[in-house]
């Protein structure tokens, strides 16, 4: 495993070098409704790297099954926690219940769906991870030394959570820092934006 990461670190930490993800995330930040906004394109960035990186293992799992390799439930495990992933995330994007006043409803309840343009911007999140083509060529080698090591699925999963968080950084950390940072934090990331 050690031999894996001292080959695949370097990968991840090159694919974490995105100046336009950063650039996007903090023109997000310095516009209106920033948290919101900010929040669903660091969800849609991450849920599209992840489905890269699990159908990317998935076709390392399927390689290693049709070459005669030990893939003991290698593709099903990537396929099911996919589908799974997409699962949670659904249910995190889904409209949300509000409760009003049931004396001025008449004891109704209203399904409030979310502002619109949060899709947007989940989409946005979504297409920079796609067109970050530096980052995907970079997550593809990962791939490609995971497909040449032969290691346990356990292993494989754990390198390629790895390269997904340094992956995610760039989108995620300047909406941590105007989100957790406080007041001047948030105006210091308003003004860099």
């Amino acid at each position: 495993m050690g031999a894996i990461l001292a080959q695949t670190i370097p990968l991840s930490i090159g694919a974490a070098i995105s100046p336009l993800v950063i650039m996007v995330a903090l023109a997000i930040i310095g516009g209106a409704h920033p948290k919101p906004r900010s929040v669903a394109y660091v969800i849609g960035f991450s849920v599209t790297c992840v489905l890269l990186l699990g159908l990317g293992l998935f076709g390392v799992d399927l390689e290693r099954a049709h070459s005669g390799g030990s893939a003991l439930g290698g593709p099903t495990a990537s396929l099911i926690s996919g589908v799974v992933m997409l699962l949670f995330v659904g249910y995190l994007l889904r409209p949300h219940r509000k409760r009003e006043d049931h004396r001025a409803e008449g004891h109704r309840r209203k399904w409030v769906t979310p502002d619109s343009s949060l899709w947007i911007f989940a989409l946005l999140g979504a297409f920079m991870m796609i067109i970050d083509l530096s980052s995907i060529i970079l997550l593809v080698e990962v791939l490609k030394v995971l497909a040449r090591a032969d290691a346990p699925f356990g292993q494989e999963v754990v390198v390629v959570a790895i390269a997904a968080v340094f992956t995610i950084l760039p989108a995620v950390l300047p909406v941590a820092v105007a989100q957790f940072g406080g007041a001047r934090a948030s105006a210091w990331v308003q003004k860099v934006g």
